[in-house]
């Protein structure tokens, strides 16, 4: 059956009055043409039945509607029909003409939901009446239909345009974030190796956290860090105006912590309004001289771990910048004795506990528990309440050279000894520590994945080593993983954003890492289970 509102192709030509359609059913052909005159004149279209079968097929395929019709007539009476059209549509108004107006057939109309009853013989005036204002109250319950889903109509576009703001919103987050060193090794002092991992959780699309991680020409590392005052678009303006000016001043200016920190300053007074506010911090690594300088204004305390375990918070000298802020204190942090430093914004700090208290309480014994900044982020989620938070950003600077309690280290000349090299290596491991069944079967997975990245590169024989350390600065062990491969089978997961299987290998480990010239694979793992020596 043809619908009666098509919402995709009706103008507001096609709900006014003239353009609806009447279904007239009368077995007299008198009464019939004598209507016929009368409703031409109201309805430019009328379909007309001689009889109620014939109008029940007519409602069928021609979707009436409004239904004019005697009660008295062959095949099936009006009443009959109507039992019928109501079976089908239970809204379409109906008119019920009759000169038999006994309290049997009134009382069966009224339960059939009949809209009028015009008596025969009927007056003209009041049949033109009665059908006048049920076209116009068809109208207008048309209309306004019309109307509503037009409006639903509207608000998808809207949806669908929003989404569509959002998501380039977050690609330009994406866009202005930098971070060069994303999976790589770097290079300090006497050869050791650092690396730099970071995690942004924005709250909503418009973000009011940003970061960039820089290599710089002469081989030392700018990390910039900066939450906004508030949330929204104002704030995601300040922390993407913010980001990007110090990602131009890296670009184009040479760099000292003095010189960028002024242009800094000079920027923001022009963007940030009276009542704006922003916390951010500047920290330049410089790994030969194994220094970090650093201009920490409003942020949160930076936590510092000793090689030895110990931890320690270390405030920053500044408050948070405005338009007429003073001079910035820069302070130097020795990275001589140092495991890693972790940076955050305060969505870490103030993020709410089950407890009514906040995270701020209870970080720093997640830090020492935490020697990776994934172990960090899983106790994080663990303990606050979802829903609650703001935006997060977190970021660690890792000493991955570190003090071994345990080392183990296997060649292997061809793929088929690979197999036995990772059963060799989960052996000596569990006789090492506590390692629990889920653990084991985690970093057979990964271990799995890394390994046969020479099969799938068809290197069925390329040689190679796997070593593996642990670590127990942290009250849970850091399991490294080194996987040295002689061919340059690893120049694959170099391209961290591209590589399939190095997004497979983070899903199992804390941290990857590439050493160029792409010939050795870091992996970093939290052993949840290993707290305690086995023996």
């Amino acid at each position: 059956m043809p619908s009666r509102t098509d919402s995709n192709n009706v103008t507001s030509s096609d709900v006014a009055p003239a353009n609806l359609v009447l279904l007239l059913v009368e077995d007299d052909l008198l009464s019939r043409d004598m209507l016929l005159i009368k409703l031409k004149h109201i309805f430019t279209h009328v379909e007309v039945a001689a009889d109620g079968a014939k109008g029940l097929q007519l409602f069928r395929d021609q979707a009436p509607d409004i239904i004019l019709s005697d009660q008295i007539m062959p095949c099936l009476s009006g009443l009959d029909m109507f039992r019928k059209i109501r079976a089908i549509d239970q809204n379409i108004p109906l008119i019920l003409m009759t000169s038999f107006m006994d309290n049997d057939i009134l009382l069966e109309a009224i339960n059939l939901g009949v809209n009028r009853f015009i008596p025969k013989p009927f007056n003209h005036e009041v049949l033109v009446r009665v059908l006048t204002e049920l076209k116009l109250e068809v109208s207008g319950k048309r209309y306004m239909e019309q109307c509503r889903l037009q409006e639903i109509t509207l608000l998808r576009y809207r949806d669908q345009y929003n989404a569509m703001q959002q998501e380039a919103a977050r690609r330009k987050e994406r866009h202005v974030a930098r971070h060069d060193l994303r999976n790589k090794v770097i290079y300090g002092a006497d050869g050791i190796r650092w690396g730099i991992t970071v995690t942004h959780t924005p709250r909503d699309i418009l973000c009011g956290d940003g970061y960039t991680i820089r290599n710089l020409p002469d081989g030392r590392q700018l990390v910039f860090m900066v939450d906004a005052m508030g949330s929204g678009l104002s704030a995601s303006l300040s922390a993407l105006l913010a980001t990007s000016f110090c990602n131009y001043l890296v670009d184009h200016a040479t760099v000292s912590l003095k010189t960028l920190i002024t242009g800094f300053q000079e920027y923001l007074n022009g963007i940030l309004m009276e009542d704006e506010v922003l916390s951010c911090g500047f920290f330049l690594v410089d790994l030969m001289s194994r220094k970090l300088e650093m201009a920490v204004c409003g942020l949160p305390p930076l936590l510092v771990r000793t090689l030895d375990g110990l931890v320690r918070r270390v405030p920053g000298a500044n408050p948070p910048l405005h338009g007429c802020s003073g001079s910035i204190e820069i302070t130097t942090l020795s990275l001589s004795d140092i495991a890693d430093v972790m940076v955050m914004t305060d969505g870490i700090t103030d993020a709410s506990l089950s407890e009514s208290s906040t995270y701020r309480d209870r970080l720093e014994n997640d830090f020492q528990a935490s020697p990776t900044l994934a172990a960090l982020l899983r106790r994080f989620r663990l303990h606050t309440v979802r829903g609650e938070q703001d935006d997060l950003t977190l970021l660690q600077l890792q000493r991955l050279d570190l003090p071994a309690a345990w080392n183990w280290r296997q060649e292997f000349e061809e793929t088929g000894q690979r197999t036995g090299t990772i059963h060799g290596l989960l052996e000596a491991l569990a006789g090492e520590i506590d390692l629990k069944r889920e653990e084991r079967s985690e970093l057979e997975i990964l271990l799995n994945e890394a390994l046969t990245n020479d099969l799938a590169q068809g290197r069925l024989k390329a040689p190679g080593m796997l070593s593996a350390s642990l670590w127990q600065g942290a009250l849970s062990p850091l399991l490294t993983l080194e996987l040295t491969d002689i061919w340059p089978g690893l120049d694959q997961f170099r391209n961290a954003s591209e590589g399939s299987v190095l997004d497979n290998i983070r899903h199992h480990c804390d941290c990857a890492y590439i050493q160029d010239p792409g010939s050795r694979l870091l992996l970093l793992k939290t052993i949840v289970g290993g707290a305690d020596y086995a023996h």
